[in-house]
């Protein structure tokens, strides 16, 4: 591996162009000039560790998909059985799936499984009712995270338009502020 070459100059500019030379010498596309620096060292960290850490990406995703299908049958009795250790393993998947991509720099993939663990939140503190509709977009969640796994390790890249998917979990979280507060019972405790 190349060792790291620092380049001190005044100007942004060139610094900017340097690191978009470098991710196309390794073939990584830039798509836009992103203007902070956090996020254009994000991409180039996350180019490198394509390059360099394959092997633990796919570990990860390989990890991350198994527990997503340890909790399907969960997910699918959730509605009936509306057990709190359930809901906390649930809540749990989601999270660690959510801390291990960001980890890696995928944020888009990160950010998406936040909201499906803010969802399953809403579920545990007794906000939300896993009904037919929750169930069903919980699952759609679990499949939209497959799809971005399924990304990361093809194309090394979270930028499916998850939009649909995104908007119906934001519908849930702000549909909550404009109910009444569920009973705390709903869920049983064994």
């Amino acid at each position: 591996m190349e060792k790291a070459k620092i380049l001190f100059v005044e100007d942004e500019a060139i610094i900017t162009m340097e690191i978009e030379n470098q991710l196309e010498r390794l073939e990584y596309e830039l798509t836009s000039i992103v203007d902070t620096d956090k996020k254009l060292i994000l991409i180039s960290i996350r180019g490198l560790l394509m390059d360099e850490n394959q092997e633990i990406i796919n570990n990860l995703i390989d990890e991350s998909t198994e527990q997503l299908d340890s909790i399907i049958g969960d997910v699918l009795n959730l509605e009936e059985e509306r057990d709190i250790e359930i809901t906390n393993k649930i809540f749990r998947t989601f999270h660690s799936i959510k801390r291990n991509i960001s980890m890696l720099g995928f944020l888009k993939c990160s950010t998406f499984a936040h909201k499906v663990e803010d969802v399953v939140s809403l579920i545990r503190e007794g906000k939300l009712v896993p009904d037919s509709r929750v169930v069903d977009i919980l699952l759609k969640s679990l499949d939209t995270l497959r799809t971005l796994f399924e990304d990361i390790r093809d194309r090394g890249s979270d930028d499916r338009d998850v939009s649909e998917i995104l908007n119906l979990l934001h519908f849930e979280l702000s549909d909550i502020q404009k109910k009444e507060p569920v009973k705390p019972n709903h869920l049983k405790k064994y």
